[in-house]
């Protein structure tokens, strides 16, 4: 609700040797909250994190944003316009193996020098 806490994010991790992706459960709300869920980072696979925000597509260009996550820039793939939702744009990352057992760890995306609310995610 305020913008902080776990981030609003779908991860997926696609088999080094296939085209099929599944899902990874990134968190999970109850009554109490929400709480991150810990991604699976393998050699044989490759997660994508996909975040989600608004006021991202109208950014410079994709060389105008940056992401660090845990204290590690990640390269950014797509920042735009989610496809389903009016008015919802998306991130999308790759998760690098270096990550891994990380814990929970906050994400720092900044749109042509304008900061985002930190999120978390957790890094098993």
């Amino acid at each position: 609700g305020d913008g902080r806490g776990v981030a609003a994010a779908n991860a997926i991790a696609l088999a080094a040797d296939s085209q099929v992706q599944s899902p990874v459960p990134v968190f999970q709300c109850t009554a109490s909250g929400c709480a991150s869920t810990p991604i699976p980072l393998s050699v044989n696979a490759t997660v994508y994190l996909i975040l989600y925000g608004t006021g991202i597509r109208n950014r410079s260009s994709l060389a105008g944003i940056t992401a660090n996550i845990g204290g590690t820039n990640v390269p950014v793939l797509y920042a735009g316009p989610q496809p389903s939702y009016d008015g919802l744009d998306q991130v999308n990352l790759t998760l690098p193996l270096r990550l891994r057992g990380s814990g929970e760890i906050n994400i720092v995306l900044t749109v042509d020098g304008q900061t985002t609310n930190v999120v978390t995610v957790n890094i098993q």
